[in-house]
């Protein structure tokens, strides 16, 4: 017989794997729309670190990313998220060295479950992954210099449910990897702070079109922005 609460345990456990063996990095929640069984939609996003420090003796970074994003209902309670698109780096080390890594191929996926939900509120757990492979970048020292972020998170989202306007707070825990390459030598740093928070809503322009906002602090600066046309 089938047990919805053993499967959502089993997904939950699956999913906590994912971020324990993971390297990870913040990435957008993805707000709090649910698609329903075998429903799908795709669309566009933005996402902007203005800043984020990676060993703060060391280096912040800033990342501008842009993905097209396909959604696709699993079960009523369990959603997969797609992207692929293109991203930089901009690599701003304390020794006054700044290098800029110039737009390449980037992509993520990512698994979220609804764990909690009534007529008011809806509550859901995932996990996300992307990385960023920027161009190479040949600096006056005349070597070639490389960058790759790796990024994956563990969230938890609580949303009001409204007809057209559902505004959400997030929590997030996470860590991130900047792997550096100069010719063949390679360094991999990882973040300062560890733990975050997300505000962002989303809004129903109509009944088959999601507009999304969200803004993130503490471990990182950002902002991300999307529309989706659900089918």
């Amino acid at each position: 017989m089938y047990n919805k609460t053993k499967t959502k345990t089993a997904i939950l456990a699956l999913l906590s794997i994912m971020f324990f063996v993971s390297n990870v990095y913040a990435v957008p929640l993805e707000g709090p729309y649910f698609l329903k069984k075998n429903q799908w939609s795709m669309g566009f996003s933005a996402n902007v670190i203005y800043r984020r420090d990676i060993e703060s003796i060391t280096t912040n970074i800033k990342s501008s990313q842009f993905f097209y994003c396909l959604y696709y209902g699993i079960f009523d309670w369990l959603s997969f998220d797609g992207k692929f698109g293109t991203g930089d780096i901009a690599d701003d080390q304390y020794n006054n060295q700044k290098f800029y890594y110039n737009y390449n191929w980037g992509g993520g996926y990512g698994l979220r479950l609804k764990v909690y939900e009534n007529d008011d509120l809806r509550t859901t757990w995932g996990v996300h992954h992307i990385s960023i492979h920027p161009d190479s970048n040949k600096n006056t020292d005349n070597l070639t210099h490389r960058a790759i972020l790796d990024e994956t998170q563990f969230d938890v989202t609580v949303a009001l449910k409204g007809e057209k306007f559902s505004p959400y707070f997030g929590a997030k825990v996470s860590l991130c990897r900047l792997i550096r390459r100069i010719d063949s030598e390679r360094a991999t740093l990882k973040q300062e702070e560890n733990y975050g928070l997300a505000f962002g809503f989303d809004y129903m322009v109509k009944n088959n079109i999601r507009f999304n906002f969200e803004s993130r602090f503490i471990d990182e600066y950002a902002v991300t922005c999307g529309i989706n046309y659900i089918f």
